[in-house]
């Protein structure tokens, strides 16, 4: 055969696309586009925390430089995105990074109604006073705006006063380098009928702080009087947090577990699944915390009910590699694997013939109960010997192609940077061995339409599976929310980046 009149193998047309790139580990990936990239970090992100391959300080300026790229080509889509964050995500920093780097951005002043954007992005008091706080604190190193704030900020926030009444901004009315008398000063808020009288006090100082359970604790003492006392008061995320104080000074527990356990309660409560493995480790292996678990199971099993069943055949896979076993935050124990094998267990609930496996070094598939607990599948799939702590996510292609298993969808949580562990140093030549030629071979032999979903929950900007294939669906994140996606995405082709576009004020 001659030299000149072969067809290019798999791996030499991924080398030769112009958005193929290597991830943190030297794998083959991909680059999302400019807007992908800014909507993975972003809902990934939990600013300032390390991850397993960067420092904090690194990520958050590749998402300064990620927003600043937008900033030049569609600045709404910067407002759009906080606001999509801290109403749907639940995240509350990122959105204020967000908000604050479009105020000093070249596009500021340019998109209609960007004030009521952030007013509405702002949800909490203290929101008002961490959006100042990060402007004038940029503002010191960059100089980027003249005056003490952006003048975008200050009516926003202005605006925002408004939504407050006096319990709401007595309860955040603390110290710090930007307190809310500050921001009032700045703001030159006006008062409604709900915060006159406390506007006012924030001007004269006078403002009582207001009876949280943070402040009875603080000032009158950690005891079960007092904490018995205040438990009507304290909030669904306060009580999961506190669970071990209320075990410790011997709470009466009875209204607790009701109330942790309600329906209603955890539906209003937007926690995050992963929230409630984190308050189930706290207390494993306490003698006298069986029915705090009993009812922390029952509440994780709630809090997806909303997650729609998924129609006919589903393969999950789980990344358990040694990136993966890294906590999302300096002050937390949970682990994105542990993130990503809880979302793998609600796949599989919801999906009635799923396929389920996790990888590392290798492949495995796993057997769940679909009568378990997810906190049982969960740990079923991390307890699994993957032989190591590479990311071959390759062999996942190969084990779906070599049984022939005919699935719908594939279903993919991971923090993307999958590599060849037997092909190291090799990765430019050897490029047959990623999960995107693997998912080409599987589509020539097995299902020419299987849709594949990947939900990143890293942050490192790189994708798997190329942006700009039809039957892909990029989204991430720790809502259990991004698996509305999935019918979405088959109904309507709609995805994240669609979701955030739609936003208008």
């Amino acid at each position: 055969m001659g030299k000149l009149n072969q067809k290019a193998s798999i791996g030499k047309n991924i080398l030769s696309r112009p958005d193929v790139t290597l991830n943190e580990e030297g794998g083959i990936a991909f680059r999302p586009d400019a807007k992908m990239e800014l909507a993975l970090r972003t809902v990934s992100s939990l600013v300032s925390e390390n991850g397993f391959y960067k420092p904090g300080n690194d990520l958050d300026a590749d998402l300064r430089n990620a927003i600043h790229s937008i900033a030049q080509t569609d600045p709404a889509f910067i407002l759009k995105l906080a606001l999509y964050a801290r109403s749907q995500m639940y995240l509350r920093t990122v959105p204020v990074v967000l908000m604050g780097e479009y105020a000093m951005s070249a596009g500021k002043g340019k998109v209609p109604n960007a004030r009521k954007y952030i007013t509405a992005t702002i949800q909490r008091a203290d929101e008002i006073t961490e959006l100042i706080a990060y402007v004038m604190a940029q503002n010191k190193t960059r100089n980027v705006f003249k005056g003490k704030i952006p003048q975008i900020v200050k009516h926003a926030i202005a605006d925002a006063f408004g939504k407050f009444d006096a319990y709401q901004l007595a309860k955040y009315n603390r110290p710090g380098g930007v307190t809310l008398r500050d921001a009032l000063s700045l703001s030159h808020a006006k008062a409604t009928p709900d915060n006159s009288g406390a506007l006012d006090a924030l001007v004269k100082g006078t403002l009582a702080p207001a009876e949280t359970w943070e402040v009875l604790i603080s000032t009158q003492g950690s005891t079960k009087e007092n904490w018995e006392k205040i438990l009507p008061r304290m909030g669904y995320m306060a009580l999961l947090r506190n669970l071990r104080n209320l075990l410790d000074k011997g709470v009466d527990m009875t209204p607790v577990l009701k109330r942790i356990a309600d329906p209603k309660k955890v539906a209003k409560s937007k926690q995050f699944p992963y929230r409630f493995v984190s308050a189930y480790k706290e207390l494993e292996g306490r003698p006298d915390s069986g029915n705090v678990l009993a009812a922390l199971s029952d509440a994780v099993e709630l809090s997806v009910q909303n997650v729609p069943d998924f129609s006919g055949r589903t393969f999950v896979t789980c990344d358990i590699s040694g990136s993966m076993d890294h906590s999302v935050s300096e002050k937390s124990k949970i682990k994105l694997n542990e993130i990503g094998c809880l979302f793998g267990a609600i796949m599989h609930k919801k999906s009635p013939d799923a396929v389920v496996s996790v990888f590392a070094t290798d492949h495995v598939p796993v057997s769940l109960n679909p009568r378990d607990s997810l906190f049982t599948n969960m740990n079923k799939m991390l307890r699994q010997d993957t032989h190591g702590c590479g990311t071959d996510a390759y062999k996942v292609m190969n084990w779906l192609i070599g049984n022939k298993v005919f699935v719908d969808r594939i279903v993919l949580f991971s923090d993307m940077q999958c590599y060849c562990a037997a092909d190291k140093n090799q990765y430019r030549f050897n490029s047959d061995t990623n999960i995107y030629a693997g998912l080409i071979k599987y589509r020539q032999t097995v299902n020419p339409n299987v849709f594949v979903y990947s939900f990143d929950l890293a942050n490192y900007s790189t994708i798997q599976i190329p942006q700009d294939d039809a039957r892909v669906c990029l989204a991430g994140g720790f809502s259990d929310k991004i698996l509305n996606f999935i019918p979405m995405f088959e109904r309507s082709r709609a995805d994240m980046l669609a979701e955030i576009e739609s936003i208008s004020i």
